[in-house]
């Protein structure tokens, strides 16, 4: 689970990122960082362009992570 939780923080901006950008901001493996990305496409987290070279926060994804930071914010305690 410490994996996913590394990914989707690391696309918490909502921006397009290269795979390779993810693997150098989490040290990873190549193999299980991939897998672990097609898994969250898959369940629909996160979508990948049609090359599959470059990752981003789905839309409802998006949200979620940005209404749970603001929540987060608003009462200072960690879910």
């Amino acid at each position: 689970m410490l994996l996913i939780d590394s990914i989707l923080c690391a696309l918490v901006d909502g921006s397009w990122h290269s795979i390779n950008q993810v693997l150098e901001c989490l040290g990873d493996s190549k193999v299980k960082t991939v897998m672990t990305i097609k898994f969250l496409w898959k369940f629909g987290f996160v979508d990948v362009d049609e090359n599959e070279n470059h990752v981003k926060l789905s839309s409802p994804m998006f949200k979620f992570m940005t209404r749970t930071e603001k929540l987060e914010n608003l009462t200072h305690q960690d879910f």
